[in-house]
């Protein structure tokens, strides 16, 4: 298995390393970013969809909270870990929970929690299959763009010292519990020792939710595959419903979100659009649609 690093970050190449020397490599170059998964072959962001979609991978379920109100990222992050504790009486000792040292926070359970026995080869489509876990308990400051399918997406490392002075530092269940804007402030100014973690217990409410969406995925990739692709020549002629339909205008009363995003990246698909081209042209879409459902109540979710 393969995780790639960056000791600065930005536009600097994505460097590779075995996945079984990691810790080494932290400890010796101290890089700013590394994976939060690791993948079975050694890929890159030029690699074709349909060849990523091939890999396996492993590595934490893992959360990302981003706002440029911090108080609002709190208030997200408080709420997903009150669902965690209710929903699947899952423990804070059974995770861990970063502030980031800017605008958000990270969360990282790992796959012993929902796995009986984690395969050393990796599992496929695993950046998918945690979106849709998460969906299950979506908060509105949650990035979703974090769940791509690619190189296992890059993670800031706790306890390197940020550009803005400020460093990743994990949390206690107290601090979490009494969190402000000020006391993240306060605890992101220095590093924090990352003690060993207890080692996890299986918990069976969150091993059926993965159970579940690791079979949805599957079929709903293998259902993909039997379709008759669309000539895309027949899509290069402009189409002004779709581009108002993206810009939220002349939608019909009452049609769900979820279906009109999945036709809209049909289309996308069909004609080669990118997944984040997609999302800058529907903005229109995602700020005037009035959703009545938790999933997609507000314009970060949908």
């Amino acid at each position: 298995m393969y995780r790639y690093y960056q000791i600065e970050g930005g536009e600097e190449a994505w460097k590779p390393v075995q996945a079984d020397y990691i810790d080494r490599l932290v400890a010796d170059k101290h890089p700013m970013f590394v994976t939060v998964l690791a993948t079975d072959r050694l890929t890159s962001k030029e690699t074709p969809r349909e060849e990523k979609l091939g890999l396996k991978y492993l590595g934490p379920l893992y959360v990302d909270f981003d706002s440029a109100d911090i108080a609002r990222s709190i208030t997200d992050m408080q709420s997903f870990i009150k669902a965690l504790r209710t929903r699947f009486h899952l423990t804070m000792a059974s995770y861990r929970v970063f502030a980031t040292g800017s605008k958000g926070f990270h969360i990282e359970i790992p796959m012993e929690n929902f796995m009986p026995k984690v395969p050393k080869a990796g599992l496929a489509h695993l950046p998918l299959i945690y979106k849709r876990m998460i969906l299950d308990l979506a908060e509105d400051t949650i990035d979703w763009k974090v769940y791509s399918i690619g190189m296992g997406r890059m993670w800031r490392q706790p306890n390197v010292q940020r550009p803005n002075g400020k460093y990743k530092v994990v949390l206690s269940e107290e601090q979490v519990e009494n969190l402000t804007p000020e006391l993240v402030d306060e605890l992101t100014s220095s590093p924090v020792d990352l003690e060993k973690q207890a080692a996890p217990e299986m918990n069976l409410e969150l091993a059926v939710l993965f159970d579940k969406h690791s079979q949805d995925v599957g079929d709903k990739l293998r259902n993909a595959k039997k379709r008759k692709p669309m000539d895309p020549s027949a899509f290069k002629t402009p189409m002004p419903s779709i581009e108002l339909l993206m810009m939220g205008e002349g939608v019909k009363p009452g049609a769900g979100f979820n279906q009109l995003a999945m036709q809209l990246a049909i289309y996308a698909r069909t004609v080669g659009m990118p997944e984040d081209t997609l999302v800058e042209k529907c903005k229109g879409l995602c700020e005037k649609h009035q959703s009545d459902g938790r999933r997609y109540n507000t314009p970060q979710k949908r």
